[in-house]
């Protein structure tokens, strides 16, 4: 979704190194955001600050505005909200189990100061707006605590307007989920489509390593199509036009959604480009200054014989409860590039499930879990680094006989490449020589590695992890200590490995053996410390696994040099035939 960064292109580079894989050039580069086309004018409704005054009923005009307007409270074991009688709007979004990283000691604050009409409605009438974002409704409330994920708790605004209009909003909250069920109903007026804001952008809660900032932006889902656009790239006016089931205005692990889900889709989403602010908090020894992108998000929704449904989504960006709601709305976490998309999004999917299965069954920590989840893979791994143990072993055997019949094959076709290809092709097929069959153990846990970057890279379980001395796995180490034990583990393995099949170590290996460590913990030093941390276990898991395909070896030799004999005569038999 945003641009690669520069921890991004290392791991690409860092995972070409260690499998020898050429990659294309196109995995260093970023997704191309995909811009909004124009919505046909025809069909549009104009926006409030285009809309000429309506000449239906006027907001509330006879309901004068108190000189402190009511803010009501809902607070659940997740989350606090706030809502201010203006406009029926939420000004305040507090995530109570979720620390930010820019206000030390508080929770996560989503909506931004002075923001005040996040999902307050504007009605459009033959074209023309109804601006309600100003008019001061009643509430039916003074706050909630809801606690029974069986009785969800409504909070009710009503607003009475001009001539006998009336605008009623609703919002049903449940104590156990970030889901806000959203209706609304006009009567006395013709309305046929509302407007409603997801906020010009979000407060900034993350850890500067986590840049977040690149990530702030809209995510709409229309049809099979997924549109995305960072706040940072939006100039003047654009449009997204419908139908669309989902909207999102989302940072990197937090989200203010809509979900049109099953009821009639959006219509359109407009983005309207804000000067940028910056946010200046206190600091250690003085303040800081947080840039804040800002472009105003603003979701159409049809209204249907005067009401309007929709279900909003305030909260973190969690795999199951986003797939929970269904309509691909778990697409907002962006798990690769989007032509990665087919292989890393499902393998993404099962890593969680099976990290939080981990976490939940044993009850311990994500440290631990991916420490599980590395000896786990290993095991997995096993009978196939055992077969690839013995196909490099069966290959080496063939190869004085591979190399003399490949030297007759070169000699005898030097002046037609084509028959030489077959015959090359036929030699091997004849001694059984698969030249891969000792890559597929290298090659199968790299997708593991490349999904795990994008795991922890996006995945909120992992945000604020603590493990040992680690205070968060989403973030480096901040003592660079397992970088430094994965170079040291991988130069141990590689030593070890030869040493224990009797490799003969020429200088060209010794220095590949002393660069290569270096260059992977130049590399992993900026990664996320549980990439670092998985890959360090499953190089120790690997040691034991080598010593024990190293007794196997001396088991397995002489059945191989056996086999090698037995496939030396019918070929040299069948070439001396054939000069014959």
């Amino acid at each position: 979704m945003a641009m690669a960064t520069g921890a991004e292109k290392r791991l690409l580079l860092a995972l070409a190194l260690m499998f020898l894989v050429v990659w294309g050039t196109s995995l260093l580069l970023p997704r191309p955001p995909q811009r909004p086309t124009a919505a046909p004018t025809s069909s549009a409704p104009a926006s409030p600050s285009q809309a000429a005054p309506s000449r239906g009923p006027r907001a509330a005009a006879a309901q004068p505005a108190p000189t402190a307007v009511p803010i009501v409270r809902v607070e659940t074991p997740l989350y606090r909200f706030a809502f201010s009688a203006r406009g029926a709007a939420l000004v305040e979004a507090t995530l109570k189990r979720y620390p930010s990283y820019v206000r030390r000691g508080q929770p996560v604050q989503l909506i931004l100061p002075g923001v005040l009409d996040v999902f307050a409605p504007v009605l459009f009438i033959d074209g023309r707006a109804l601006d309600l974002r100003t008019v001061v409704f009643t509430v039916d409330s003074s706050g909630l605590r809801p606690r029974n994920p069986r009785t969800p708790r409504r909070l009710v605004f009503r607003a009475a307007l001009a001539d006998g209009a009336a605008v009623t909003v609703s919002y049903r909250f449940r104590p156990d989920d970030y889901t806000v069920d959203v209706e609304g109903q006009v009567t006395g007026v013709p309305a046929h489509a509302v407007r409603f804001s997801l906020g010009p952008g979000l407060l900034p809660n993350e850890h500067p390593a986590h840049r977040a900032e690149r990530e702030l932006g809209l995510v709409a889902r229309r049809d099979d199509e997924l549109v995305v656009r960072p706040l940072r790239k939006v100039h003047g006016v654009e449009i997204v036009p419908g139908p669309l089931v989902w909207a999102a205005l989302k940072e990197k692990y937090f989200v203010v959604a809509a979900v049109a889900g099953d009821r009639p889709p959006f219509l359109r989403v407009t983005l309207r480009d804000l000067a940028d602010t910056e946010l200046v908090l206190p600091s250690d020894g003085g303040v800081q200054r947080l840039p804040v992108p800002r472009a105003l998000v603003e979701v159409d929704v049809p209204v249907r014989q005067g009401h309007w449904r929709y279900t909003a989504y305030v909260g973190p960006q969690d795999y199951q409860r986003l797939a929970a709601l269904g309509h691909h709305f778990e697409d907002l976490i962006p798990f690769g590039y989007r032509w990665m998309q087919p292989v890393i999004r499902p393998l993404a999917a099962a890593i969680l499930w099976v990290l939080v299965a981990l976490h939940r069954t044993f009850d311990v920590g994500y440290g631990v879990v991916l420490i599980l989840f590395g000896l786990l893979v290993r095991v997995l791994l096993w009978p196939l680094n055992t077969r690839a143990m013995r196909a490099q072993m069966r290959n080496a055997a063939q190869q004085p006989i591979l190399q003399a019949r490949l030297r007759e094959i070169q000699t005898k076709y030097r002046d037609d490449p084509r028959r030489q290809q077959e015959e090359m092709m036929r030699l091997y097929r004849e001694l059984g020589f698969n030249p891969f069959s000792g890559c597929l153990p290298l090659l199968l846990p790299l997708p593991i590695l490349i999904t795990l970057y994008f795991v922890f890279q996006n995945t909120i379980e992992f945000r604020g992890a603590r493990f040992l001395w680690l205070p968060d796995l989403s973030l480096p180490d901040p003592y660079f200590i397992l970088p430094i034990l994965l170079v040291a583990s991988t130069f141990l393995l590689q030593w070890l490995s030869l040493r224990l099949t009797k490799t003969e170590i020429t200088p060209q290996m010794r220095s590949t053996m002393l660069l290569m460590p270096l260059l992977l913990g130049v590399i992993f030093f900026s990664l996320p410390a549980g990439v670092n941390l998985y890959y360090l276990v499953t190089n120790l898991a690997t040691i034991p696994q080598q010593v024990w395909l190293a007794k196997k070896r001396e088991q397995w030799a002489p059945k191989v040099g056996a086999a090698a004999g037995s496939w030396a005569a019918p070929s040299t038999g069948g070439q001396r035939a054939r000069k014959r």
